[in-house]
Formats: structure tokens, sequence, C-alpha cells
């Protein structure tokens, strides 16, 4: 290549999808200036040397195939600071498809990492995606990037779904709930937590539908609670 760059990690708008003119690419220049494709998409996608060298040449905002892109990121590899700084600017799908192609290429000069959203502890292998949402059209991104420790800590005791270290608050669906349920329920999250939304409610659920069938066969039997008291009211509910 033309360039004087080295270990030199590149982003910059490339191709797109559907909805969408752009994305986020990336290609790597080496110790020896050497072009290696990252992640190149579409028309602008910069999968050889040669167009990587008119991408350089470029001056910011300058039009590439009639489109005028933003100015280019470039970050050395060498550098933490620069690792650093382009794992918490970016977003964690990239981060984590760059970071899984370093840890391919398996150079033992560079330490590339990623940032775990969560314990902000470094991520030199393979991360886990979550907290993913909409951004448009079809398309669908993810805002976090975990570390194995975080994920497996912030899994549902119950159905071991990602809820997060706090799981599911739940304390503003306890009104309905008799002092016992609360108090089993306070018990059973201290045991099982964190849980997701779902086993929580169906744990809620079922055990007020243990509780209710426990006072209409008392009710039935002794006529106490009698079945239009405060306590019944729920069978006519």
């Amino acid at each position: 290549m033309k360039t004087k760059l080295r270990h030199t990690l590149v982003q910059y708008h490339g191709g797109g999808y559907d909805g969408c003119i752009w994305e986020w690419n990336f290609f790597y220049i080496d110790a020896e200036g050497e072009f290696h494709c990252i992640e190149a998409t579409g028309h602008a996608g910069c999968d050889t040397a040669e167009k990587a060298d008119a991408l350089l040449a470029l001056e910011a905002n300058s039009p590439i195939d009639d489109y005028d892109g933003p100015p280019i990121h470039t970050y050395d590899v060498m550098m933490v600071e620069d690792i650093e700084s382009f794992a918490k600017e970016s977003n964690a799908i990239h981060v984590l498809n760059v970071l899984v192609w370093f840890d391919h290429y398996n150079d033992p000069d560079i330490e590339f990492f990623a940032i775990c959203t969560e314990c902000n502890e470094c991520i030199f292998e393979d991360g886990i995606l979550e907290d993913w949402r909409g951004c448009g059209g079809i398309a669908i991104t993810a805002d976090a990037l975990l570390c194995s420790d975080c994920y497996s800590t912030g899994m549902c005791g119950v159905c071991n779904e990602y809820v997060g270290q706090s799981g599911f608050k739940f304390e503003q669906d306890l009104d309905d709930c008799s002092e016992a349920i609360q108090n089993e329920l306070h018990d059973w999250d201290e045991q099982h937590g964190p849980l997701c939304q779902d086993c929580w409610e169906n744990k809620r659920d079922s055990l007020i539908a243990d509780e209710q069938g426990d006072l209409l066969s008392l009710s039935l039997a002794t006529g106490t609670p009698g079945l239009f008291s405060d306590e019944m009211r729920w069978l006519w509910a």
C-alpha cells in the first residue's frame, strides 16, 4: 500500500443494507503496511488494497461513489488507549467482530481487547452480545458486550435467560399478594435471583393460585372464610 500507516485499524462508512445507506466497515494495516479486510459491505466497502488506498487518500467528507462520507477513524493497535477508545466508542457488534478477527489473526505483538459493559474489565476472547433492540427497518443491534463472568452471573436462576445483575424489578407487582406470598417471593428471589419477569410472574401466579385453592377448600369445608367475604372476592371477580 502507499500509506505510511502501520499497526492501524481503520474504521469508515462502508456499504449499506436494506433501509440504510451505510454501516461501519473496517480494515487493518499491519506492521509491513499490508492491507487486511476485516469487514467490507456494499458499494463503498474496501475489500482490496487499491480501494483502501483511494479511501485513505481522500480528504474528510470527500465523495465516495457520490456519498459524502464523514472523517475516517484510525486506531493504533499497539496503543492501549487507542484500543480502549475504539472499544468504548463503537457499537458492541462491531467491537466483537473486530475482536474476533484479531483473535484469529493471532499476531503475538497485538493484545487486542474489548471492554465488558457490565464490569468494565477487558475481554481478550469472544464476548457475549446482549440488550438487543431494533435500530430501523428490519435491522437489530446490541447495546451490551459482556464477559463470560458477567453473563453467567446475570442469567435468570430458573430459565438461564440473561436479565442483568439485578434481574426483574418485581416490587411493584406485590400489591395484590398476601403477606405470606410476599415473604415467600422475597425468599425465592434471594435464593434463585436474578430472575426474569416471566419466571417471577409464573411463580407469583402459582403461589396465588395455591393460596386461593386452599381458601376455597377451607371455605367449603368450614364456612370460614365465607364465600362472599372480602377474602373470597377474587372468586367472583
